[in-house]
């Protein structure tokens, strides 16, 4: 039925969860799961849990963290916290530290992402995403970094 999506084990994981959008782009569905392969998921409670929300085209769901900020050179985030503490104070603090010495390649500050081990998104968000895709240059490069490093 095309609604799971096994990828190849010598993918990284940003590209996996990136071919995985664009699978799911092409199917018809209200909210899309990624999942690591050894992760413990209860499916009764998690369709629950999302249906909470009701089946949301913008929904982000799972298990949130934050980086400090996304280095464009590496094609990787930086920093890594959870407590509002550490988040409004040392990885904004690295992020401003790295900005001051390389500007162009740390634009983008800290930011939220939900951990691959159990993350769903909406219809809406993976739409956005993939047309971001093909047309946001830092994603495109992103992209071909990740085809490259294969």
């Amino acid at each position: 039925r095309g609604d799971v999506l096994r990828l190849d084990a010598g993918a990284t994981c940003l590209g996996k969860v990136i071919a995985a959008i664009q699978h799911a782009a092409t199917r018809r569905f209200e909210a899309m799961v990624l999942s690591d392969d050894d992760a413990f998921i209860h499916p009764q409670r998690l369709a629950l849990d999302i249906a909470e929300w009701g089946w949301n085209p913008n929904l982000v769901y799972g298990i949130l963290s934050w980086a400090a900020g996304w280095d464009e050179r590496r094609m990787q985030h930086y920093g890594y916290g959870n407590t509002p503490d550490v988040v409004v104070g040392r990885l904004m603090q690295e992020w401003q530290l790295r900005r001051s010495v390389d500007a162009p390649a740390t634009r983008q500050g800290p930011f939220a992402f939900p951990l691959g081990f159990c993350m769903g998104l909406g219809s809406a968000i993976v739409a956005a995403i993939v047309a971001q895709l093909t047309t946001e240059p830092r994603l495109i490069r992103l992209q071909k970094f990740l085809g490259a490093s294969r």
